[in-house]
């Protein structure tokens, strides 16, 4: 081996001690802005992945994920997909008190509830946490200032605004560690604006101010929280790199057919042949790459088509989608769409079904819905009452299912009116109490209640019809 060749395999041992030495010197601090980022890195710092394959660096902002919902149709997907299957059926409240029923349903009807539940959930996944702020005519001039009346009526709730972090930035915060909203907001500085978007042309025209409101009207909605009860994790956060990923590999097959279609050209020009106009030959060339010209005028030159197919990016996405499944804990189905009636969808299915239950259950439920409902009953809106809800079931059931379903449960009801009878008890049970009794779904209709109480009837043991 000559010596030029060892010299070289020296140098080359020698950057590799030299990226490995502990006496390197400190990584600049340039590189250390971002939160994180040094999980990405390589060989003390010196290589960082992130930076190498294009990663956003440092924290990323509120604008970021915004421009990402509003312009990514799959980080859409993400931030979209549970709040619209948590919401798409309605909850029942339950209550001994009909009139409390009632009149939370007035309300929630006359407030368009439903779809502002929807639109709150949605928005406070784009950034950190988002709000609702509740329009309430309750005699005070200042928003600053606290909700302090305890005898409003329903026609005093004028409205319900759902409010991105943008919208509602946490101003202060209570610091007293003694009182029971220690490290929540006090205030929020909201922003008030009217703003007219031209479809046509984009152009946007707003006027508006901010203003500042107090907590007790405004409804907080953070998820997956992490160090407090203020900000959760951003629904785009964990996966944002995948979603740049999924980018690249869309854009870069798009231009690959786009530069397919135009072919690329060779012009081969025999070094023996004098060109008439150079400029002129130039000029029609670009052209033919512009798409402007079709033909040409060769003399001693000959053109090849050298391009070649794409590859197939298939397989490159799908590890994009699986890694964003994976990340999110969902079927790969939900970001990508399914055919319906195959075996591995309906497992998918009832994965799902059972994330969204549990989502209802212990988030939507408490951090919205009795939020506000208990909002209403501290300002004398609605009776201090005991009530429930309860969230239909979202797992489909077939009629067969269905029809043992209905059987089992009139067996049981049976046993259990017999039980009351031997007590001393009433020998009827009317339908509220036989749904609470066997905690069946608010989505089974009245009819297959009375029938089940009907089943009940005519089977009844002859010893107790006597009774």
């Amino acid at each position: 081996m000559s010596k030029s060749k060892n010299r070289l395999g020296y140098q080359k041992r020698k950057r590799k001690q030299n990226l490995l030495s502990a006496d390197s010197p400190p990584v600049p601090s340039s590189r250390m802005g971002g939160i994180g980022d040094s999980m990405y890195w390589q060989f003390g710092g010196r290589r960082d992945i992130s930076q190498e394959v294009g990663y956003k660096q440092g924290p990323i902002s509120f604008s970021e994920y915004d421009k990402q919902y509003d312009r990514h149709g799959l980080a859409s997907r993400i931030i979209e997909a549970q709040p619209i299957d948590t919401w798409k059926k309605r909850f029942i409240i339950e209550s001994e008190d009909d009139d409390f029923i009632k009149e939370t349903e007035s309300i929630f009807k006359s407030l368009s509830a439903w779809q502002n539940f929807t639109q709150a959930d949605i928005i406070a996944g784009i950034g950190a946490y988002g709000a609702i702020l509740i329009g309430v005519n309750d005699g005070v001039a200042k928003l600053s200032d606290p909700v302090t009346s305890t005898d409003l009526e329903s026609s005093d709730l004028l409205y319900l605004r759902p409010l991105t972090q943008d919208y509602a930035q946490v101003k202060t915060v209570n610091a007293d560690p003694k009182d029971k909203r220690f490290g929540l907001p006090e205030l929020y500085k909201v922003k008030v604006s009217n703003i007219l978007t031209d479809p046509s042309t984009g152009s946007i025209s707003s006027t508006g101010s901010e203003i500042t409101v107090h907590q007790t009207r405004i409804i907080h909605i953070a998820e997956k929280l992490k160090n407090d009860r203020i900000f959760g994790i951003p629904r785009l956060q964990q996966v944002f790199d995948y979603l740049f990923d999924a980018l690249k590999i869309t854009a870069s097959q798009a231009e690959a057919y786009w530069r397919l279609v135009g072919g690329v050209l060779q012009f081969n020009i025999d070094p023996t042949t004098q060109l008439d106009d150079k400029e002129e030959t130039s000029r029609q060339i670009d052209e033919i790459i512009l798409q402007m010209r079709s033909y040409i005028r060769t003399k001693g030159m000959e053109i090849k088509n050298v391009s070649k197919d794409p590859s197939d990016p298939s397989n490159h996405y799908d590890t994009v989608i699986t890694a964003i499944a994976a990340a999110k804990g969902w079927p790969k189905r939900k970001l990508t769409g399914s055919e319906r009636g195959d075996l591995s969808s309906t497992q998918d299915e009832s994965g799902w079904n059972g994330l969204i239950e549990a989502r209802q259950e212990q988030f939507a439920e408490p951090v919205i819905v009795r939020a506000l409902i208990n909002r209403f009953i501290d300002w004398g809106i609605l009776a201090d009452v005991n009530y429930d809800i309860t969230w239909p079931s979202l797992f489909v059931v077939d009629d067969k299912t269905k029809s043992e379903t209905i059987k089992n449960l009139a067996d049981a009801t049976k046993a259990y009116e017999e039980a009351r009878l031997m007590a001393g008890g009433a020998p009827s049970i009317s339908q509220r109490e036989f749904r609470k009794v066997f905690s069946l779904p608010p989505d089974i209709p009245d009819e297959d209640i009375q029938a089940m109480m009907e089943m009940l009837q005519r089977d009844r043991m002859p010893d107790v019809q006597g009774v």
